[in-house]
Parts: structure tokens; C-alpha cells; sequence
């Protein structure tokens, strides 16, 4: 299909592996909003239970957040979470616990 359109004068995109982390960068707007969309990840996981550490007068800074969640299968990741663009949530808006799901994943 890509040669038809460039016989015809039309022209293609291409992307470069760098757009992800631009658009990622791009798509939340500050450190409290990035905090917030992670334990709305854990809600989404049915979590009842979600523990913040922020460490900063380390050698190596980090914030690690865990839960008590569901978690995501190796299936899950590779065919849902790994796919730019794309959300269970038009199909599945509900958890398995009858939450409404609040995370949002974004571009990638």
C-alpha cells in the first residue's frame, strides 16, 4: 500500500522511536499528577491497600509505590498495556470488583 501512495504522489508518515517519550513527557503535566494517575492504576487493580515511598536523601532518589492489587497478567501486558494508544477501559469500564475504572494509561 505504502509504494501505491508514493506512486500517486502521496506521502507517509514515519515515527521515530523518540515520539513516545515525547508524548509521554507531553501527557501529564506535573509530578502530583503522575503520583496520582499511579494509584489510580492500583484502584483500577481492585487494590485495598496502596503504600508510598518517596525517598529523596538517598544516593538514588526513587518513589516506589505498591498495592495490594490485582495486578496484570503477561498476556494483559503484551496485548493491552504495551499497545500505544489503546484502553480496555471502552470495553471493560467497569474491575472486577465493580469499580469504576479511573486510571488513565495515555499514549504509551
Amino acid at each position: 500500500m505504502s509504494e501505491n501512495l508514493t506512486q500517486l504522489g502521496q506521502k507517509t508518515f514515519s515515527i521515530d522511536a523518540r515520539v513516545i517519550l515525547n508524548l509521554g513527557r507531553e501527557s501529564i503535566k506535573d509530578h502530583t499528577t503522575a503520583l496520582l494517575e499511579l494509584v489510580k492504576n492500583s484502584y483500577d487493580a481492585d487494590a485495598t491497600v496502596v503504600i508510598i515511598e518517596i525517598k529523596m536523601n538517598q544516593e538514588i532518589p526513587f518513589i516506589r509505590i505498591s498495592d495490594n492489587g490485582s495486578g496484570m497478567t503477561e498476556k494483559i501486558v503484551d496485548n493491552s498495556w504495551l499497545r500505544i494508544g489503546y484502553s480496555d477501559k471502552r470495553t471493560k469500564k467497569h474491575t472486577g470488583s465493580k469499580r469504576r475504572k479511573t486510571g488513565e494509561k495515555g499514549i504509551g
